[in-house]
């Protein structure tokens, strides 16, 4: 069971960083450092929730540039008054879509670091488990 556990988490690591969309660069997750300089794997393999929380944060911060961005172009396409008013609703349209794609991935990105966290913790205590099994096994044979 530990190992379907460790199995399923080497899975959802990597598609956590096969997502690419955006401005996200594809080898972001193998650049992202905390700013102890800790990798995601590190973090999630360490299984610490403050450096998960950092990376949750983060990404809600990322997000939000994400969406800063959108609605800067919104503003500087609507502010084009010689645009034509077809042109300007496919532009804005095309930001809208180009929005909800990143919200998506970073919503997938989120839930599958909470997958992740969860399992490490099953993984964790499936392992404390088996320890204090072996060692009352070890015990019972003394005696």
């Amino acid at each position: 069971m530990l190992r379907e556990f460790q199995d399923e988490i080497t899975k959802l690591r990597a598609q956590l960083q096969s997502i690419n969309g955006g401005n996200m660069d594809p080898n972001m997750l193998d650049n992202w450092r905390n700013d102890k300089g800790q990798t995601l794997q590190q973090i999630v393999y360490k299984n610490n929730p403050d450096e998960m929380k950092e990376l949750e944060k983060k990404l809600e911060n990322e997000k939000e540039e994400i969406k800063r961005k959108a609605d800067q172009e919104r503003r500087l396409i609507e502010n084009q008054k010689q645009m034509a008013e077809d042109e300007k609703k496919v532009l804005l349209e095309k930001i809208r879509a180009k929005e909800d794609d990143e919200e998506k991935i970073r919503l997938e990105q989120t839930e599958m670091i909470k997958k992740i966290k969860s399992m490490e913790g099953m993984v964790i205590k499936g392992t404390k488990a088996m320890e204090k099994a072996e060692k009352q096994e070890k015990i019972l044979q003394q005696t």
